[in-house]
């Protein structure tokens, strides 16, 4: 690859993981946790993740419901990753698509957790 094609990878970075109703925001080395008050993930369940680059939000949906709490400020650009935490458990990616126009709406009790 000749360096006019090499992109550099910024050193801040979002996580999210979901485990026992906490999330895990992790930028670079630093580490937040928050409490959330989105619906426990399940056996089967349809998770989307939305990322709106140009309002600087993610929103989560759980089968298709938006969930109250969502990351704001986000200014630059992320790498998702993904872990499983029990043994013999798996997920796959589904789709990954570029919208025209964005699904998530403001919702009562939205919680925003701040880049």
């Amino acid at each position: 690859m000749g360096s006019s094609m090499k992109q550099t990878v910024p050193a801040v970075h979002l996580e999210i993981a979901k485990q026992k109703g906490r999330a895990r925001v992790s930028e670079g080395d630093g580490l937040q946790q928050s409490p959330l008050g989105d619906d426990q993930y399940k056996a089967l369940d349809l998770i989307t993740m939305e990322l709106n680059a140009d309002v600087g939000t993610l929103h989560f949906f759980v089968d298709g419901i938006q969930q109250p709490v969502f990351m704001k400020g986000i200014n630059e650009p992320v790498k998702f990753q993904f872990w499983i935490w029990i043994k013999d458990s798996s997920f796959s990616v589904l789709s990954i698509n570029q919208l025209n126009v964005s699904t998530a709406n403001a919702i009562p009790n939205e919680i925003s957790v701040q880049w």
